[in-house]
């Protein structure tokens, strides 16, 4: 992954992180009602998230938590989270 997108990754993360609580009902209604794998997925962003900010991209972070990315056409970048969960780098 390239470096700025690696920094464009932990502002998505840590947007989310600052928007937990937000987020936390979201996932807590994924809990309640969704199938097995959002169940799952939500559960894992909710503990994840309960670490606080991340300093740098972490590979198995990433790996554990990120569905896809796109580049939008005025140069940011949308994360798109396997909870379901988006937020722009």
């Amino acid at each position: 992954m390239d470096e700025s997108l690696r920094e464009q990754f932990c502002k998505a993360f840590n947007q989310i992180i600052e928007d937990r609580e937000r987020h936390l009902h979201f996932w807590q209604q994924k809990q309640e009602s969704g199938t097995a794998l959002e169940k799952y997925r939500a559960e894992q962003m909710a503990e994840i998230t309960a670490g606080g900010p991340i300093p740098y991209e972490v590979k198995e972070l990433t790996q554990a938590v990120l569905q896809e990315a796109w580049l939008q056409e005025n140069g940011t970048v949308r994360f798109i989270f396997l909870s379901g969960t988006a937020d722009f780098g």
